[in-house]
């Protein structure tokens, strides 16, 4: 693929907190329209990746890109939506008004009935956010980043209700999320 269809890029990444080298090295590009993970154990580096990527923290060595740029820019952050580990949201908003309060911060957002078809939220509109299972949890805040038509989105984690059985499945899994994806530009 030519290198203008490299989307982010981390080239001979490094960075260490203490004595503790997170990443050593490490070279990726992520190309359009590519459905891309980050695979390994806890403590492998993959949150330092993607928070690199995300320009949540600085390499200690090497460069990190989004769209040839630095990832910390406006410019580039306001071409991408992420899910983190963790989200501090309020608890006692429904996930219907946490939706409109996420599409407030964007200049184009989806309309609340075209987020909720997309992302299968219906039965969840009036459930507080704070009284959700946690798996229910995950999945509104994935469902989030489809309020906005992102083209590319980060998360830290493996889609909701994906477990290491279900992971020889990840072509077919893959291939619905890339649909979900382009559907959401």
């Amino acid at each position: 693929m030519a290198q203008a269809d490299v989307v982010a890029m981390l080239a001979a990444v490094g960075k260490n907190y203490g004595k503790l080298v997170a990443l050593d090295a490490v070279d990726v590009n992520v190309h359009r329209g590519e459905v891309f993970a980050l695979l390994g154990p806890n403590g492998a580096g993959k949150t330092t990746a993607i928070s690199l990527l995300l320009g949540l923290l600085k390499p200690d060595a090497g460069v990190a890109s989004l769209f040839g740029m630095p990832p910390e820019t406006f410019a580039a952050r306001r071409r991408i939506g992420s899910m983190l580990q963790t989200a501090g949201v309020p608890e006692t908003l429904t996930i219907g008004e946490l939706i409109e309060l996420f599409r407030s911060y964007y200049p184009a957002p989806r309309t609340v009935a075209d987020i909720v078809e997309l992302a299968g939220v219906a039965d969840l509109l009036n459930r507080r956010y704070g009284k959700l299972s946690g798996g229910q949890q995950r999945r509104a805040q994935l469902r989030w980043h489809w309020r906005a038509r992102r083209k590319y989105c980060f998360s830290t984690n493996r889609p909701p209700g994906s477990t290491s059985k279900r992971a020889r499945r990840c072509g077919e899994r893959s291939a619905a999320w890339r649909e979900k994806a382009a559907r959401s530009c």
